[in-house]
């Protein structure tokens, strides 16, 4: 299939992971922050929303293109290591380090059961965690 109307980076990204896993994984993220919210009350937290989670997602994959000596290289002024496209996301390396803390792709209840399973030694699914991806893919 060919198309005359260019693609954006995120176009091209939502093919392989789509809004409907996009809000999958942001609403469990959101509920696991909250949850290390009660456990931990300076855990400091506002909600992750779709755009941030595809921001998150590319910066992990230019990371992942792009090797530096540290992680807070990526954000740093001196645009050696051409990271200019993370400086221009928007996303300071603050928020990006609380939201990969509290990201969390399955149902939290299902994910205790599942721990609760594999802690009597009952069948559980070690696949779980990412169970949700895997399917939409």
């Amino acid at each position: 299939m060919t198309s005359t109307q260019p693609w954006t980076p995120l176009e091209i990204f939502q093919l392989f992971v789509s809004m409907t896993v996009a809000d999958t994984i942001v609403a469990s993220t959101n509920a696991y922050a909250a949850r290390l919210k009660a456990k931990w009350p300076s855990f400091r937290w506002y909600n992750v929303t779709a755009k941030e989670f595809y921001c998150v997602f590319a910066i992990i994959i230019f990371m992942g293109m792009v090797d530096v000596p540290t992680i807070s290289s990526y954000w740093s002024s001196d645009s050696f290591f051409g990271q200019d496209f993370i400086q221009e996301s928007g996303m300071s390396r603050n928020r990006f380090a609380n939201i990969l803390s509290a990201l969390h792709i399955c149902d939290l209840e299902e994910d205790d059961e599942n721990q609760r399973k594999k802690g009597r030694g009952d069948k559980y699914d070690p696949l779980l965690k990412v169970r949700p991806v895997m399917e939409h893919l």
